[in-house]
């Protein structure tokens, strides 16, 4: 069954030069141009204006943003909103208290989720995510653009998410190992 799903994604500063101009938006942009994928995107640079955001997702007015996007940078079991703040999965899940559910989550940093499965079924429970996936190692961030516009294309179309993991290996398996993504 195809279901209309929409991002919600929030982004940290990568790098503390203000000229720096990376950014994830221009992907959402065409996702909405092309993919009709409608979005919500905040850049947040602390602690605090992530969680202020965070607390948006899970808002009864933003249940279609079942794609949740979080890019940042990442070391294991957290993600940086700037090279000053970060927040752990922990962090995350309390605040979120299973109000996620029927949502994908993404990590769109290196090694964020780069934990025990222990750990990571902890997340799930906490958040009530049906799916989380992420990278385990340092990605290249064009391959990781090129996998977060695929993976967010092709959980816009199935009610399951649960789907989405094994059509992913099928029919990207060279970009899944280039970018060491993993899901749970």
């Amino acid at each position: 069954m195809s279901i209309k799903k929409h991002i919600f994604c929030l982004e940290g500063e990568y790098d503390d030069s203000l000229h720096d101009r990376k950014t994830v938006l221009p992907m959402l942009q065409y996702l909405e141009a092309t993919q009709d994928l409608g979005y919500i995107y905040r850049r947040t640079a602390t602690k605090e204006e992530f969680q202020y955001y965070l607390e948006k997702t899970c808002l009864s007015k933003y249940q279609d943003y079942r794609f949740i996007y979080l890019a940042f940078h990442g070391e294991p079991n957290f993600i940086s909103p700037s090279g000053k703040a970060s927040l752990s999965l922990d962090d995350i899940a309390e605040q979120v208290n299973g109000r996620w559910k029927g949502k994908a989550v993404h990590f769109s940093s290196c090694e964020t989720i780069r934990i025990d499965k222990e750990a990571m079924a902890q997340f799930k429970e906490g958040t009530g995510a049906s799916l989380v996936s992420g990278y385990l190692g340092y990605i290249d961030f064009l391959d990781g653009a090129l996998l977060d516009m695929i993976l967010a294309s092709v959980s816009a179309g199935y009610e399951r998410l649960s789907y989405v993991p094994a059509l992913l290996e099928k029919n990207y398996p060279e970009l899944l190992a280039r970018t060491n993504w993993t899901f749970g």
